[in-house]
């Protein structure tokens, strides 16, 4: 970090923003009380021209905005200020000619010592020496506290010593970018000083960095935090097994699950277990190696419109040409027909939602890369399309439970399985918070609020008042409880004082997060309702046929557009996401019902779906829980990278390094694409196995949210029942939880 280092900047536009990125590390942003815990009882002196004077003003910036005097920015003075313990000072030396302020190379008797102290009594004290013309060195000397001093005096104690570094990386930022020094005045240009003050913080203030940004290993100079117990034995236990799986003969595997009285599985059972386990135990694997470990680099995100919106480009063309024919209708055109005849496709198929998930989790995928989070408008824009997922949710579960009248305990445990089964291994093996992947646990607690929803016993032609009713009450619960949501987190905070180690999440960030979606799902549900009505009148659901008047039909799709139109006007009104999410929750389902109707307005556009984005559907969760460590890094706040760039520039001096990066970028993707394929191919596998159902003929899916039949298995399938493995399982689950506090 001291030595090497280069600038990010966009590919394509040039507008000035660029990201430091020292090699295979992130800068921590260290925040202004972290600094002063990090200061407390440490001395700094800056000494040098007007380059030092700006650090200088930068380093008391970050310290205390108020702390800054106009008074400061005269040339040629020192400066001393007292602020939370700490001193720091500015010593105008433009030649650098003037000896140290502090000389403790060595210290005499413990009198000496005493006396050294009256003048200087910080236990550290650092030293930086700069000036315009590119000479940059850090000098730390350190003593004893004094309670140790006898033991130096007696030779037994550690004596002071001082330490001299040189900061090359501080003319390189300026060599690297040359149109930030000020030829007129000979002084540097802001961001470049704040970059430096955050190198300096990095150096010195390492112990104050989290344990969980810690754990990640992408920071700079942070302390290395050694795997917990749990971890080891987890990483290696599964190590061991996926081994012992792969090199164990199916024959074997054939007599095991005959033992387990899994005997209504088929032939081929043994086998796809074997690769469902490994895979999974080996996508658990890589996620720690390339974020826990330092064979991989992380490096800091670059906000980069340019880069978006060309991957986003690139995508929808690409998608474009993979577009294919559901069931190859023939459209009948009729000059003088008054109703257009469309082919018999089901409204929101699977094969359409595959696609509308797929388009959304690349954008979501770009979103998180690129850092567009700071942008206004595609942060409105990624927070429809997770409304989008949500609606889809409760329109899939609903449809579900319409049709299948199946509210059985199987029904839960295959939903709840397959959506968390990654995510909780993940959160043991990388030691993270279960609610750090949020749409798991998100899309858990709607199916649960879903399935206690709809009434029991209930077909198509129910009482459709019924229903409703019950709607109403379910949202008005949530309403409630979003409204009294302090309540909620003081409950959960005195379930977590009890030391039960029953469940541990962000209560604050995950009821907010279920706070900007209460409504969509309700939205889902509703259209539900709405689809199966039409089935209880007469039309199957999945041959159903729509005769709109020509007059209708403009008429919906003029109201689907100009809801659109309105919900982007409305969105420009926004100054800041903050006031976004106060609307979001009661205006985000009306342009997704628009899109919706739009997507499915004519029988072309019901026939066709892109086969490219129904492939990013049918592994958007696994996308979206894995890119947290093998396409990005930190836990999502960096990205992950081989190092390419960075081996190129400081071992040859090669500057194009973007080129590299793009590299990186490719293989990394393609890694992390291949995963995600293979391992949202594994968990539906092990979650017919837990269920003890037919591999060959569960109707369990990829997507959950559109089965239209209920799994069939004989009831006396196994020696355990359901509910024991249930139970069996939470249990085991719990004892994990509970190890995992107790030894860490």
């Amino acid at each position: 970090m001291l030595h090497h280092g280069r600038w990010a900047e966009p590919l394509i536009e040039n507008d000035g923003s660029r990201v430091w990125v020292p090699p295979g590390c992130i800068l921590y942003h260290h925040k202004t009380p972290h600094i002063h815990d990090c200061l407390w009882n440490r001395s700094l002196t800056i000494r040098g021209d007007d380059s030092a004077h700006q650090l200088f003003q930068a380093l008391l910036t970050s310290l205390d905005v108020g702390a800054v005097d106009s008074n400061w920015n005269n040339i040629g003075e020192n400066i001393t200020v007292f602020t939370n313990g700490s001193r720091i000072s500015f010593v105008w030396d433009e030649f650098l000619n003037s000896g140290p302020t502090l000389d403790m190379k060595r210290a005499g008797s413990v009198r000496d010592y005493l006396q050294s102290l009256a003048v200087e009594r910080y236990d550290d004290h650092y030293e930086i020496s700069m000036n315009s013309a590119g000479l940059v060195a850090l000098e730390r000397s350190h003593r004893p506290h004094l309670i140790r001093l006898t033991e130096h005096d007696t030779g037994r104690g550690d004596p002071p010593f001082t330490i001299s570094m040189p900061l090359e990386v501080y003319p390189m930022m300026i060599e690297d970018w040359p149109s930030t020094w000020r030829h007129n005045n000979m002084s540097i240009e802001h961001k470049i000083m704040f970059t430096q003050a955050e190198v300096l913080f990095n150096l010195l203030c390492s112990n104050t960095v989290d344990r969980a940004s810690n754990e990640s290993g992408a920071y700079c100079c942070s302390p290395h935090v050694n795997s917990t117990w749990v971890q080891k034995s987890l990483i290696w236990a599964g190590t061991y097994m996926a081994v012992c799986l792969v090199l164990l003969p199916v024959s074997l595997w054939a007599k095991l699950c005959r033992s387990l009285s899994l005997t209504s599985l088929p032939t081929s059972a043994p086998s796809q277990i074997v690769g469902a386990l490994a895979t999974l135990w080996l996508a658990a694997i890589y996620c720690y190696v390339a974020d826990r470990t330092m064979y991989f680099e992380k490096t800091p995100k670059v906000v980069n419109m340019g880069m978006f919106l060309s991957m986003l480009a690139i995508a929808l063309v690409v998608g474009l040409a993979t577009l294919q024919s559901a069931h190859s209708p023939k459209i009948e055109h009729r000059k003088h027909a008054v109703a257009t005849t469309v082919p018999r496709l089901v409204l929101l198929s699977r094969p359409q939602t595959e696609e509308w998930k797929g388009w959304m989790q690349i954008v979501i995928l770009l979103y998180h890369y690129f850092g567009m989070s700071k942008v206004l408008w595609v942060y409105q824009f990624v927070r429809l399309l997770v409304a989008s997922y949500l609606f889809m949710t409760g329109y899939g579960h609903t449809m579900y439970f319409l049709t299948s009248n199946d509210f059985s305990l199987r029904r839960v445990v295959n939903v709840t399985l397959r959506t968390n089964m990654l995510n909780i291994l993940l959160a043991f093996v990388m030691g993270t918070q279960y609610d750090l992947y949020y749409f798991p646990a998100l899309s858990t607690l709607w199916f649960l609020i879903i399935w206690i929803t709809i009434p029991r016993a209930t077909s198509a032609g129910a009482q459709m008042s019924r229903v409703i009713m019950q709607i109403i009450a379910s949202a008005a619960v949530v309403s409630v409880v979003i409204t009294h949501g302090h309540t909620a987190q003081g409950w959960l905070a005195e379930i977590d004082s009890l030391g039960l180690h029953i469940l541990k999440i962000e209560t604050h960030e995950f009821l907010f997060r279920f706070r900007l979606d209460a409504y969509i799902v309700f939205a889902g549900i509703l259209a539900a309702l709405v689809c199966s009505k039409c089935r209880y009148d007469g039309t199957r659901l999945h041959d159903m046929t729509l005769a709109w008047s020509r007059s209708m039909a403009t008429l919906v799709l003029l109201v689907s557009i100009s809801i659109i139109a309105l919900y982007v006007v409305f969105c420009w009104q926004f100054k800041d996401k903050y006031s976004y999410n106060r609307w979001h929750p009661f205006i985000s389902p009306w342009p997704v019902m628009a899109y919706a109707i739009l997507r499915n307005s004519t029988g072309r556009l019901r026939a066709y779906h892109s086969r490219l984005f129904a492939w990013f559907g049918r592994c958007s969760l696994e996308t979206f829980v894995l890119q947290f460590h093998i396409w990005l890094a930190a836990d999502s706040r960096g990205l992950l990278r081989l190092g390419l760039a960075n081996v190129l520039l400081h071992t040859y001096r090669i500057k194009w390094s973007f080129l590299y990066d793009l590299v990186d970028f490719a293989i990394i993707s393609a890694l992390f694409l291949w995963v995600s394929n293979s391992t949202a191919g594994a968990v539906p596998t092990l979650t017919r196995i837990f269920i003890r159902d037919d591999l060959d003929e569960a109707v369990l899916g990829r997507d959950l949210e559109h089965e239209s039949q209920a799994t069939t298995l004989p009831k006396n399938s196994g020696k355990i029942g359901l509910r024991a493995r249930v139970f069996i399982s939470l249990i085991a689950l719990w004892i994990l939880n509970a190890a995992w506090y107790w030894l860490t």
